[in-house]
């Protein structure tokens, strides 16, 4: 883990957190919501609190959901995510063939789990970061995945 100086001169670890797409997707729709400016607020963290990691599947499931949905006017969400990725330093991981044995446990665990959420939260596990951040309801509160694979899955507002 990288180290920090804060104000008063005392270094300090930064927790890395995995960032689930709906973070990134709620950050980007039109209207504003409470969960909105939850995410707006928590991506603002990145690099400065915490440091972010994101999967090539995160990548393709925001681009397909984000052209999809048309969830910008004017904003390119390509330059959107190239520019947060860039700037906030955000770390970018593949899935591993262990990944999808990890994916596998944990539809053993929860079948409720969508395949997308599940392969975002293998690729966190599989490469030990110890918080996965979502809005996903079937993952917020799932303390059998939590406990199984000594991971938090926390809600952006719980991170402020």
């Amino acid at each position: 883990m990288s180290t920090r100086t804060n104000k008063r001169g005392k270094k300090r670890i930064k927790e890395m957190h995995f960032i689930d797409t709906c973070v990134f997707l709620e950050s980007l729709i039109k209207k504003k919501s409470y969960q909105k400016a939850d995410c707006e607020r928590y991506l603002t963290r990145i690099n400065k609190i915490y440091r972010g990691v994101i999967s090539i599947p995160v990548l393709g499931e925001y681009m397909e959901t984000a052209l999809e949905k048309e969830y910008t006017d004017s904003l390119d969400v390509f330059e959107f995510l190239f520019e947060f990725v860039k700037t906030a330093k955000v770390r970018i991981i593949s899935v591993k063939s262990s990944t999808l044995e990890i994916f596998h446990e944990i539809e053993n665990i929860d079948s409720k789990i969508e395949f997308m959420d599940g392969l975002h939260l293998a690729c966190a596990i599989e490469n030990n970061i110890k918080t996965f951040v979502t809005i996903d309801h079937d993952l917020l509160g799932n303390q059998k995945i939590e406990e199984e694979f000594k991971i938090k899955i926390r809600h952006p507002k719980e991170l402020f």
